[in-house]
């Protein structure tokens, strides 16, 4: 009788032990091998079809462990798929949830681009500033003439840093 109870203690340590390997371990190690081949898919796109295509089998990957163990790469990743194949709005949110883990300026840049691209200058704006704040090349390869002058011309200012500081406290508040 006790080694019968035994032998079910070791069996259920065992399966907590393996239960655990598979959610610390191989898990976290699959998202970050499917992120490394998004991001060199990502990198290979000759023409827009192709970057269409190369986009829709990226979210096919990144759908797979996005709610189980979201990374800012995959979720940054997932925001440049659904921009490239015309969902700017789904990708805004994409990107805000990557700033939520981790504000980096190439996700603030890429939010207002795609703010840009779903009609809503003022929003872009922000995001835009906050990532020429980071880093003034963020802002000098706009294609708007209008408001890259005018975000240069902003970031450029002494209080730039603490409205950048401001800005940011806002969107952490919506």
């Amino acid at each position: 009788m006790r080694s019968a109870i035994r032998c079910g203690q070791v069996v259920i340590v065992l399966c907590a032990a393996v239960a655990g390997l598979y959610e610390f371990v191989y898990l976290p190690y699959r998202c970050n091998a499917a992120e490394h081949e998004i991001v060199l898919l990502t990198a290979s796109p000759a023409t827009h079809d192709a970057a269409v295509i190369v986009a829709r089998e990226n979210l096919r990957l990144i759908r797979t462990y996005r709610d189980r163990y979201p990374t800012v790469g995959l979720l940054f990743q997932e925001g440049v798929s659904l921009q490239t194949i015309g969902y700017a709005e789904q990708a805004q949110a994409s990107f805000r949830e990557a700033i939520y883990l981790e504000p980096r300026a190439e996700i603030f840049r890429s939010l207002g681009d795609a703010q840009l691209e779903a009609n809503t200058p003022d929003t872009a704006y922000v995001s835009l500033f906050i990532a020429g704040t980071f880093h003034l090349s963020y802002v000098l390869d706009l294609p708007h003439e209008d408001l890259k002058s005018r975000l240069i011309a902003d970031v450029k200012r002494p209080d730039a840093e603490a409205r950048a500081l401001r800005y940011w406290n806002e969107l952490e508040q919506r």
